[in-house]
């Protein structure tokens, strides 16, 4: 347990709380500071997140509960499109920004 909580989620609270003290002594500037961001949430986090996986015992997964989450995520997103799009009339560009990811079973806007 304490070496998927070191090697896991410290790091990522880790690199937060290195961009808050970097930021409270004003070592980066705002470009600077968006192309480091740019490169950790692209290139940094990625990396570990297939590490950690690619290191992970499959005897150890639940795939009813993997597979139950995404049922989950998957009807929550589309209730969440359709309150966007329909309820709320609001373009479904404009998703985007509420938050709702493509699910696995798309539903018709038309």
């Amino acid at each position: 347990m304490l070496d998927q909580l070191l090697n896991g989620v410290l790091p990522v609270f880790g690199i937060g709380a290195l961009g808050y003290v970097f930021g409270l002594r004003r070592t980066f500037d705002f470009n600077m500071a968006m192309a480091l961001n740019k490169f950790v949430m692209f290139v940094a986090m990625p990396a570990l997140g297939f590490q950690l996986l690619a290191n992970a015992p499959l005897a150890e997964f639940n795939f009813a509960m993997l597979g139950g989450y995404f049922l989950w995520y998957s009807i929550r997103s589309d209730v969440q499109l359709y309150m966007t799009t329909d309820m709320w009339c609001m373009g479904t560009g404009d998703v985007d920004t509420v938050g709702t990811s493509p699910s696995l079973f798309p539903i018709s806007l038309g």
